[in-house]
């Protein structure tokens, strides 16, 4: 329960699971006295019929640094089990916050699912807030054509989508709001207690500190090369982050799990993180290296 007077403010986290550059978590900073960031693990999708092994893995890796790195600032991320819209509702009651931020999505599942969260926190009082951070352009489907329709090919939507504003960055938070100290945290699964399958032979380590090194040093040396050799996946000219099994969100696809993980025998939760956008994967083979390195602050979570 948060203190008298004092205003707290949760982050839902989904595909944005780093630090660095994001909005969302940079909103809930500047409004709120006390942060609260929580992941939801949905059964929906750590049972559905898109599971995926190596991307619930991924995913796992990447709540895991990520806990870290808000351990090491004074906070920690709490994990619930079971959809979003009983499981945030429920928390901010518990908490007496008064909003919820997240990064905005454009997938059905996701409208979908926001529009369910939208309804059942607006019945306890409480607003749902979206932000950018999950595409390098924030609103990928207002790109139009001069006459105002969506494009249809793909060459002039990428044309197009070069020209758009960037936002600037943000930096990370030198320090985190400390939790309040009766709020259940909640458990991540174990990747071990997990049947997982599909085995990958040189997986690709999940967490934001992993991918931004090996962002690092595909800038440092790859990306010379890229527009020249990024169709020749076996040379090092080609950025690692294609072949990244990437998480969803709260909402995406948390993949794999044959069995309820064992976070969800103590609280409930939803599933995690997914991949990058097709057209911004195509669109950096033409992209300047200093437009790639805004790829860098997404950090694996967002991929």
């Amino acid at each position: 329960m948060s203190k008298t007077g004092a205003i707290t403010e949760l982050v839902w986290l989904r595909r944005d699971l780093r630090l660095h550059d994001n909005p969302a978590l940079s909103a809930a900073l500047a409004t709120g006295d006390g942060v609260v960031a929580v992941f939801c693990f949905d059964h929906r999708l750590l049972r559905g019929r898109h599971h995926s092994g190596p991307r619930t893995r991924f995913l796992l890796e990447c709540l895991q640094d990520l806990d870290r790195s808000m351990r090491e600032r004074g906070s920690g991320l709490i994990v619930r089990c079971g959809r979003p819209e009983r499981e945030l509702t429920e928390l901010a009651r518990g908490l007496r916050a008064r909003g919820v931020h997240a990064a905005a999505d454009s997938g059905p599942f996701a409208r979908q699912r926001d529009e369910r969260v939208t309804r059942e926190l607006g019945r306890a009082g409480v607003r749902l807030s979206l932000h950018p951070g999950v595409f390098v352009v924030d609103d990928p489907a207002a790109i139009r054509t001069a006459a105002g329709r969506t494009y249809t090919v793909f060459t002039h939507y990428h044309r197009s989508w070069l020209r758009q504003p960037r936002r600037d960055l943000l930096a990370p938070p030198d320090a985190l709001p400390p939790l309040p100290s009766r709020l259940k945290r909640g458990r991540l699964p174990r990747i071990q207690d997990l049947d997982l399958g599909q085995p990958l032979l040189d997986p690709v380590p999940g967490g934001e500190q992993p991918g931004r090194e090996r962002m690092q040093r595909f800038l440092d040396g790859g990306v010379s090369a890229y527009a020249a050799q990024r169709d020749a996946l076996r040379s090092s000219s080609t950025s690692d982050c294609r072949a990244t099994p990437a998480p969803a969100s709260c909402a995406g696809s948390c993949a794999g799990a044959t069995s309820t993980p064992r976070c969800c025998s103590a609280s409930r939760a939803t599933p995690a993180p997914s991949t990058r956008r097709a057209t911004e994967r195509r669109s950096a083979g033409t992209t300047p290296a200093s437009r790639l390195r805004r790829g860098a602050r997404d950090g694996p979570g967002t991929r």
